[in-house]
């Protein structure tokens, strides 16, 4: 995701059509968002290998709301989104050797 996202704003264009909410989209705005977006990865990541160091199953990191703040995990739906999302960090970690998964527990990998 992250590639698509960086090879979607080299494209230069003077226009983007977003899914997300927002329609159509001024190329410059669009390309300054995506930098905000790709931000945000950064940091859960960082977030999470901080967590990590104590080792924490999938529900225990989702619970931490790396995606959307504890105080709306009461929403089924915003509770599962957040939890995948949870899932999606750790695993793009795991494939870049930073974490490690043992009997359903998380770690960072050394």
């Amino acid at each position: 995701m992250v590639r698509s996202c960086r090879d979607a704003a080299a494209l230069d264009a003077k226009q983007y059509i977003t899914g997300h909410e927002r329609g159509l989209v001024d190329g410059e705005a669009f390309r300054d968002g995506m930098t905000v977006f790709l931000s945000k990865i950064d940091n859960r990541d960082r977030f999470l290998l901080e967590s990590l160091k104590t080792p924490m199953t999938l529900d225990e990191l989702a619970r931490l709301g790396i995606v959307y703040p504890r105080k709306f995990h009461e929403d089924a739906w915003v509770s599962m989104w957040n939890r995948l999302m949870t899932k999606k960090h750790l695993q793009r970690l795991e494939a870049r050797g930073r974490v490690r998964e043992e009997n359903g527990r998380f770690f960072v990998a050394r």
